[in-house]
């Protein structure tokens, strides 16, 4: 994996360390003991990355060690430079759809780690799927650990899910590598928990709460930033129609300047329509120089460049946040100025510059509302912090 932050990787193509590494979690995890587990616990570090905290783990008193990913890269990777350590086997697993069951012996771990596989999860909708397959592998008292950055606040409700047959979770706060905030959940499965949970009802519990928090706790958009952004969009737009209108001037001289000047109005107005000189209402019809003007000044009202539109929607602090942040969520920046995007297959179309693809800059102020660590995201579907499918603004 390439550079992605300095001080994370040890050198390009080396390892890197999600949130915290092996210093900050050997107390929370080694020996077996810490956790109530026996020696020779089995463990699996669910989405592992290029992570060496599965290393340490086989050197602390567990038997056996599984780390999977879905990036076969990863894996790959990994295998080539810890693939002769005793007890530890590197394997690619996609923990949703594969069958995590069928890599570990007798089906069952006593410790599933995870390091930011959560917050994943939570971005793409598949939260429930997740727990249910934690449910599923952990053998009766062993312990999901889990490291998020999101807050307690939230964590607590979403892990509390009663479906999930588990013992009330256990938080702690903890500091990141990189200064920020993050949170060691502990997750214990009740030995008397033998039928495993449903996906529909955890799915709701999961749901409703995304929805309560989202919604009640940090909506994305309050009253006084969505009347911030009207005000500051409806300025922009005044001004891409002046200068739609003042191109236009130039490119047909003999536009007359009151009906251009018309069309800009129109355009910032929301486009209203014009009347034609057939109906018998309404001015009578412009030249054609007039109308190109505008039309230029219509189309300026209803649309802002992507740039303009990030630079309005955005303050001058997130969008230095924005453009620090690498472009795609698989921690690897831009490998080119407008290559395309990784995740969703969609043209860059500004280095550092929140994806188009799923809505037209029109909408930007509806999808763009606040930097999140890692970038900017569409909020339907793409947004880091938030859930495939779950629209909050």
């Amino acid at each position: 994996m390439a550079n992605y932050r300095d001080g994370h990787t040890t050198k390009k193509h080396g390892t890197f360390e999600w949130i915290v590494g092996w210093e900050e979690l050997a107390a929370h995890l080694a020996p077996p003991a810490v956790l109530g587990l026996a020696p020779g616990a089995r463990a699996v570090d669910l989405g592992c990355g290029t992570s060496e905290v599965p290393v340490h783990l086989a050197a602390s008193g567990y038997a056996h060690v599984l780390a999977v990913d879905r990036d076969v890269g990863c894996i790959a990777h990994m295998h080539s430079r810890h693939g002769a350590v005793p007890g530890l086997a590197w394997r690619e697993c996609d923990l949703v759809d594969g069958d995590l069951a069928a890599l570990l012996p007798g089906g069952s771990a006593d410790l599933l780690l995870d390091k930011g596989t959560l917050d994943c999860a939570l971005t793409e909708d598949t939260v429930a799927a997740l727990l249910c397959t934690v449910h599923g592998i952990l053998s009766a008292g062993g312990v999901y650990v889990a490291i998020s950055f999101r807050p307690a606040a939230l964590l607590l409700p979403l892990l509390s899910c009663a479906e999930l047959q588990m013992e009330p979770p256990e938080l702690v706060h903890i500091t990141a590598r990189a200064g920020e905030d993050a949170t060691l959940c502990r997750l214990r499965k009740r030995a008397t928990a033998t039928k495993p949970p449903q996906l529909a009802p955890v799915a709701a519990a999961t749901g409703a709460v995304l929805d309560w928090w989202y919604r009640e706790q940090q909506p994305l958009l309050t009253a006084e930033r969505r009347g911030l952004l009207a005000a500051d969009w409806a300025a922009a737009v005044a001004a891409a129609a002046a200068a739609a209108v003042a191109a236009a001037a130039a490119a047909a001289a003999a536009t007359p300047v009151a009906a251009a000047l018309e069309g800009a109005a129109g355009g910032a107005a929301g486009g209203q329509a014009r009347g034609s000189s057939t109906d018998g209402i309404g001015p009578p019809a412009v030249p054609s120089g007039a109308e190109a003007g505008v039309e230029a000044g219509v189309e300026a009202g209803r649309l802002l460049p992507l740039r303009v539109a990030f630079e309005v929607v955005l303050s001058p602090e997130e969008q230095a946040e924005a453009r620090a942040a690498p472009c795609t969520m698989h921690h690897a920046p831009c490998t080119m100025h407008h290559a395309p995007c990784t995740m969703h297959h969609a043209p860059c179309t500004m280095h550092h510059v929140p994806c188009a693809m799923c809505h037209t800059p029109a909408a930007v102020t509806l999808f763009f509302a606040r930097p999140v660590s890692g970038g900017l995201r569409c909020l339907r579907g793409r947004h880091p912090r938030l859930p495939r499918g779950r629209a909050y603004c």
